[in-house]
């Protein structure tokens, strides 16, 4: 075999490696535990008192592959009646408000009489894209008195209904007003077929078919009417579309204030019972957990939802959140550290009573074991390279993440294509740079 075939071999298995997904990935070696956990806790608390509960643990202990799984349990029971909200991409825009308002306080000395900042704060950020996700995420068929009006197109049977409907109303209408023309007219109509006078059709037949023929030429109309309002953007008995934006009136402190009716009257309508929020320990807002708390008790008391005003089952709304440990830190208080205040001191405690339930998920990657998780997520084909395995040694204690490494080997891959390094360091003439697979993956490392 020439130098140009395996140098073509080796390429050709280059290629043949796939790049790995980063999204969270369930692993029953390493979550299971804690999905059976939640799912028993919540299936026992028959009095419905759990509604507050806590996923706890580090970056990429695998919080998001537990409520993944645990989501796809609780649809596999009951479709429809869980709703993720994840805040991950607000986290960045309230960072750079956050920076934008300090640079203009720092410009001016201090917040000027015309700024209005006052009901921009992180919690009313928060608040208002958890009212949006909550609000836009369910089907507009469910919540029809919703003020939020939003785009959907309408089903091929609701436009034959809108139609019917409609022609048999003015059908009814012109018969109560111009019942004899109409029949004349039919009667007219139908007599200038020839195929009808050949039919044994008394007068009163003919008169009730005018009818139908009416009813049918009605129907034709609405229903090229309707389908041209629906495809155009002409809006009917619509003028004011602001209460489609979400905004703070004059006085309305929180958006969960401003919109409570709205909210509740979703989770009245939908199947949703549990909400799983992620990312809230992004912002370091303590004051958003209290007003969530406050809401699953507004929702929790309403009587159509606990089923004494509806002939649905009663339901428990649950709210599951995703959060770090660093939220808990406030908690070890030191009991000869004097000058905390006593104030401080009884907020940090209650902040512990906060959930019903804390589930604390143990990281599966440590730096005991990142060596073998490192050339899991590398694979064989890479963690063969010559030195590769050296080079895992020294470094691997000190990235214990499953997802870096991911990361790691697709940038591998790609440049590898890229720079023509081979994998077997076969020479390949278009390697201009000269690197070793064993250099390019320690510039990535």
């Amino acid at each position: 075999m020439t130098d140009s075939q395996e140098v073509k071999n080796v390429s050709e298995q280059q290629d043949a490696l796939e790049l790995n997904p980063l999204y969270p990935e369930y692993q029953a070696e390493h979550h299971s535990e804690y999905v059976d956990a939640l799912k028993s806790a919540i299936g026992s608390d028959k009095k419905g008192k759990l509604r507050n509960i806590a996923i706890s643990g580090t970056y990429g202990s695998g919080k998001s592959s537990i409520l993944e799984k645990v989501v796809e349990d609780f649809e596999g029971v009951k479709p429809c009646s869980t709703k993720n909200i994840s805040l991950a991409p607000l986290a960045s825009c309230c960072g750079n408000a956050e920076r934008r308002s300090d640079n203009n306080e720092n410009r001016h000395g201090s917040k000027g009489p015309t700024d209005d900042f006052s009901t921009d704060t992180p919690t009313n950020r928060i608040q208002r894209e958890i009212v949006k996700q909550l609000l836009y995420g369910v089907d507009p068929k469910d919540v029809p008195l919703s003020r939020f009006h939003r785009i959907h197109e309408k089903g091929k049977w609701e436009k034959i209904g809108f139609s019917l409907m409609t022609s048999v109303f003015l059908t009814m209408l012109l018969g109560a007003f111009f019942g004899d023309d109409l029949g004349k007219f039919g009667q007219s109509l139908l007599s200038s077929l020839p195929f009808v006078d050949k039919w044994a059709i008394s007068p009163s037949g003919k008169f009730l078919l005018g009818y139908v023929v009416l009813l049918v030429l009605l129907f034709a109309a609405s229903w090229m009417i309707c389908s041209y309002l629906l495809k155009s953007n002409l809006k009917i008995g619509q003028v004011n579309v602001s209460g489609a934006s979400l905004k703070l009136d004059q006085g309305v402190d929180s958006y969960f204030d401003q919109y409570l009716d709205e909210i509740v009257y979703l989770f009245e309508k939908s199947k949703i019972e549990t909400v799983i929020f992620e990312d809230l320990d992004r912002f370091e807002s303590p004051e958003i957990f209290d007003s969530l708390r406050e809401l699953n008790q507004i929702l929790n008391d309403d009587p159509v939802i606990t089923g004494e005003r509806s002939r649905r089952d009663g339901r428990t709304i649950r709210f599951i959140y995703a959060i770090s440990d660093a939220v808990f830190d406030d908690q070890c208080i030191k009991a000869s550290e004097e000058t905390l205040s006593e104030e401080r001191r009884i907020g940090a405690f209650s902040r512990a009573k906060f959930f019903d339930l804390i589930i604390s998920v143990v990281p599966f990657v440590s730096s005991n074991n990142s060596h073998q998780t490192a050339r899991n997520a590398l694979g064989d084909e890479i963690t063969r390279i010559d030195k590769v395995g050296d080079l895992l040694e020294d470094v691997a204690g000190f990235i214990p993440d499953q997802r870096t490494w991911i990361t790691i080997r697709n940038d591998f891959i790609m440049y590898s294509r890229r720079l023509h390094v081979n994998l077997d360091d076969k020479k390949d003439e278009e390697n201009t740079l000269g690197l070793s697979a064993a250099h390019l993956l320690a510039f990535f490392v």
